[in-house]
């Protein structure tokens, strides 16, 4: 019984870091999924190397250009944001990826020009 429960929490933890990570959704999923079964089904059918490769190529190019166009993300921060204390962090970002520029300059400004040294920034 014992043994059941560690892996229901090592598959509970893989689930977990797979939904952390925000894999691809609608259009972009539906081609990562059916990617290498495509592959497969033109192996099996003796399709010439010559359109896989062709194939892989326009997919790598269409799935860039939908990961590209995705908005920006917490991870294109500043490096001092992640310094500071994780809630606040996190509020931040949040207020960012939600409130209009020109509202969160005015509400954030002096914590977001790096240019001025302000060493209170951390325990904000």
């Amino acid at each position: 019984m014992r043994e059941r429960r560690e892996r229901a929490t090592f598959w509970g933890s893989i689930k977990e870091d797979y939904a952390a990570v925000a894999p691809p959704s609608g259009f972009q999923g539906i081609i990562s999924w059916l990617f290498l079964p495509a592959i497969a089904a033109g192996m099996y059918f003796n399709v010439p190397g010559e359109y896989l490769y062709i194939g892989a190529a326009v997919f790598t190019i269409v799935f860039c250009i939908i990961e590209m166009d995705k908005p920006s993300e917490a991870h294109n921060f500043e490096p001092q944001i992640y310094n500071m204390e994780r809630g606040a962090r996190d509020k931040l970002i949040s207020d960012y990826n939600t409130m209009d520029i020109w509202e969160f300059n005015e509400k954030y400004g002096e914590l977001w020009d790096f240019t001025v040294t302000n060493n209170n920034i951390v325990k904000r």
